[in-house]
């Protein structure tokens, strides 16, 4: 592998890591209701083994599990989807599910730097509730699944676990491409009456009634073609470039388009 040419000193540190440890650990938090996670770079460089990478759990317990992993890799063994393995989190079993490639690029900035693409492994390790539920048993709370996301694909159902299924950026096909979609849409309580793509391409569909004080935590991540199924007359505003919104009062109504107003 061509080593990259570091440009800070983030980056010189985490060359420094991989070269001594065999092992860097990034860290997120970027708050606003949304979990943090961290993962992995140089494993697969290293150790011939996937990179992990864990979502929502505290920076302190989410660094040690890395390096847990890294040291349980670097001495052979290797961690299987389908199976459970104990040891990483007290009183609990994890699994470790593949992550789909869709995610690389949008979370594992310094792998794909490190790497210099992003044709590389990562397993995400996937933790229960304290009371044994995991993210895709059917009485798993709601906000457990939000918390912990998903970037894998599973058998769920999308309507049942829809940030399972968000898979795409903005260059992905419609049907596949990242939606944040409010709870009363969600859920068939409300029409869509707003939409909009983020600066980062993403989609939002709203309903444009007041969720209280549930707005962030209620909010779902779905791919676009959940949506259209729902609401076939969303293809209308399909074509809505990056930084463009379209609002209308009612389903049948048309639709009125502008400059995405913050």
């Amino acid at each position: 592998m061509n080593r990259p040419e570091p440009q800070d000193d983030a980056e010189r540190q985490l060359l420094a890591d991989v070269e001594e440890y065999g092992c860097h650990v990034v860290l997120i938090d970027d708050g606003d209701g949304w979990a943090p996670f961290g993962y992995s770079v140089g494993i697969q460089h290293t150790c011939k083994a996937p990179e992990v990478v864990v979502y929502g759990l505290e920076d302190e317990l989410t660094h040690w599990i890395v390096n847990e992993y890294h040291d349980r890799v670097k001495n052979g063994e290797r961690f299987e989807p389908g199976q459970r393995y104990e040891g990483f989190l007290e009183g609990h079993e994890v699994e470790f599910v593949p992550v789909q490639r869709d995610y690389h690029q949008d979370y594992f900035g310094a792998t794909c730097w490190f790497t210099g693409s992003d044709d590389f492994e990562v397993l995400q390790l996937v933790w229960p509730t304290t009371d044994g539920k995991y993210p895709c048993d059917d009485d798993a709370p709601d906000d457990f699944r939000g918390w912990q996301r998903a970037l894998y694909a599973c058998e769920c159902e999308p309507g049942h676990h829809p940030d399972l299924v968000a898979e795409g950026g903005p260059d992905a096909p419609l049907e596949q491409q990242r939606t944040i979609v409010c709870s009363h849409v969600f859920d068939a309580k409300e029409p869509a009456r707003f939409v909009c793509r983020d600066d980062d391409g993403d989609w939002q569909v709203l309903c444009g009634a007041d969720h209280g004080d549930d707005d962030v935590e209620s909010a779902r991540m779905v791919p676009f073609g959940h949506v259209l199924e729902g609401d076939p007359t969303l293809r209308e505003v399909a074509d809505l470039e990056i930084g463009e919104q379209a609002e209308r009062d009612q389903p049948g109504q048309p639709w009125r388009r502008g400059e995405r107003d913050d």
